[in-house]
């Protein structure tokens, strides 16, 4: 627990295959913005899927630019998108890829206690 008594909540990273583990629940998501039309952002994964993003102001997000995206799961494999962190031009999502499937499998202890 924090210094104020609630307990600190982990926001899985995921990539698209992991999507449907955290419906309805907020996760943190990196991809390249491939599209965008009035109200839906469509983002390449890192593991090479696209993902629907439901974000209110789409028009602050270029396409070719990498972000992470914070938001909730939809039932449809979705995000609602809350929150867009803007990420370097050079960041690598193969590697980065790399990094969710060993926190969700081989060291998923280290980083959501399972």
């Amino acid at each position: 627990m924090d210094k104020q008594g609630s307990e600190h909540v982990v926001t899985p990273r995921v990539n698209a295959s992991l999507l449907g583990v955290y419906t309805n629940q907020k996760v943190n998501f990196v991809g390249k913005v491939s599209q965008q039309s009035p109200g839906v952002i469509v983002f390449d994964s890192s593991d090479g899927t696209q993902v629907n993003i439901r974000y209110h102001n789409p028009s602050e997000l270029e396409v070719g630019c990498i972000y992470e995206m914070i938001g909730v799961v939809s039932p449809d494999c979705s995000i609602e998108g809350e929150k867009a962190v803007p990420y370097s031009s050079n960041f690598d999502l193969e590697v980065y890829n790399k990094f969710i499937e060993l926190a969700h499998r081989k060291y998923s202890h280290l980083f959501y206690g399972k």
